[in-house]
């Protein structure tokens, strides 16, 4: 059975073992290109947004590196779709206890080791200290209550485990002209607001891992007339 093992390099072709990100933003089109790139060499899915193969793969370089994460660990997507392709490489890798959840599912239903259940990622149903990993990719722009986000993560989560989120992100605030997605409004984070994120989430009993890296210089994102990049963060439960 296939192992993400923490020995072997990094996938993403520009970091070596020793420096693993574990908080960065998307700063132009090459860092997208070249992790799709990698995610092809791996034979693995990739995202049919070209710019979320970075974060995915990132989460994927985070999780390789882990150490004691094994296939008998539980691990949770919170507002995942069908398309989003982070499980199907964990799958590919051996995992086998992986749970997508999102409010958009009618029915739960099984692929390939993981289990889409329908459900709201700040009021779950799983039991405390279930999950070893959780990721949360292109999430919490679309109207999640950071608070109760943030708590809902803090009790499903195992002590010491991890919590990757990624989201839509610029320096300065974005003005979104009353724009919608998906039934809310577009929400693009500040840099101060996601210093903001970062404090509520450490209230929680969630520290930030590693040094969070908010500078970039491209919009590098086109989406609903709207210019902005990515940035994705990580945080262990203590």
């Amino acid at each position: 059975m296939k192992k993400i093992d923490p020995m072997t390099k990094n996938l993403i072709p520009e970091l070596n073992s020793s420096e693993l990100v574990y908080c960065d933003t998307l700063k132009n089109k090459k860092q997208y290109l070249n992790a799709i790139n990698s995610l092809r060499a791996l034979n693995l899915e990739q995202h049919e947004d070209p710019p979320k193969n970075w974060d995915t793969l990132a989460a994927l370089d985070i999780l390789k590196n882990e150490p004691l994460l094994t296939d008998e660990n539980y691990i949770l997507d919170a507002g995942g779709e069908f398309y989003s392709v982070i499980l199907k490489h964990l799958s590919s890798f051996g995992f086998k206890k992986l749970y997508c959840l999102n409010l958009a599912f009618t029915k739960q239903e099984c692929e390939d080791n993981i289990t889409y259940i329908p459900g709201d990622i700040t009021r779950t149903d799983f039991s405390d200290n279930t999950f070893k990993v959780i990721t949360c990719l292109s999430v919490i722009e679309h109207g999640v209550c950071i608070n109760s986000f943030f708590s809902e993560m803090q009790r499903i989560l195992q002590q010491s485990g991890l919590l990757i989120i990624s989201t839509d992100y610029w320096v300065d605030p974005v003005e979104t002209f009353d724009k919608k997605a998906y039934g809310v409004p577009i929400k693009v984070f500040s840099k101060k607001e996601i210093l903001e994120v970062i404090e509520i989430a450490k209230e929680y009993g969630l520290e930030l891992v590693g040094n969070v890296n908010l500078e970039c210089d491209q919009k590098t994102i086109n989406w609903e007339g709207l210019d902005f990049t990515f940035i994705y963060f990580t945080f262990r439960k203590k």
